[in-house]
């Protein structure tokens, strides 16, 4: 009845995109993955205002209420759980500012709300370039070092 995201990660494929209505499963599969699958993730989102709501009312806190988030910097956080950190939360509007961060243990960049609302005054200015370096910036060619990609979702 509802979407289960890990369904469709059990093939080999570093890109995902899930687009649908709203509620049907998506970001509570994924989050539910992302928790899991312990490895390290990066949970993204596009602005710094829609990342810093969705750390103030902890996303994660549906599934799982001992996940708490940490500011490490400005708009950038350490996702944790029992004082570890098991993820960051970050927003592509602002990732050129941790460019040169070693994301070597980061698998799994999930996307969350990718596609801006019809009412969105602005689209953030050239996303796609923003996109793509920070893809770079986390990826950092692993398949030429014999490594597995990250994983985008």
């Amino acid at each position: 009845m509802f979407t289960n995201v890990i369904d469709f990660l059990k093939e080999k494929i570093y890109f995902n995109f899930f687009i649908g209505g709203r509620g049907v499963g998506k970001t509570y599969s994924t989050l539910s993955h992302l928790l899991q699958c312990k490895k390290i993730f990066i949970y993204l989102r596009t602005s710094a205002k829609e990342l810093g709501i969705a750390a103030d009312s902890n996303v994660f806190s549906v599934i799982d209420k001992r996940i708490k988030w940490r500011k490490l910097e400005e708009d950038f956080y350490g996702i944790e759980k029992n004082n570890k950190i098991i993820g960051y939360g970050c927003a592509l509007s602002t990732f050129k500012n941790i460019r040169g961060v070693n994301f070597e243990n980061v698998e799994i960049i999930f996307h969350d709300e990718f596609i801006p609302e019809v009412s969105a005054r602005k689209i953030l200015k050239n996303e796609a370039d923003a996109f793509f370096n920070m893809i770079e910036s986390v990826n950092r060619n692993r398949e030429l070092l014999g490594h597995e990609p990250i994983t985008y979702i």
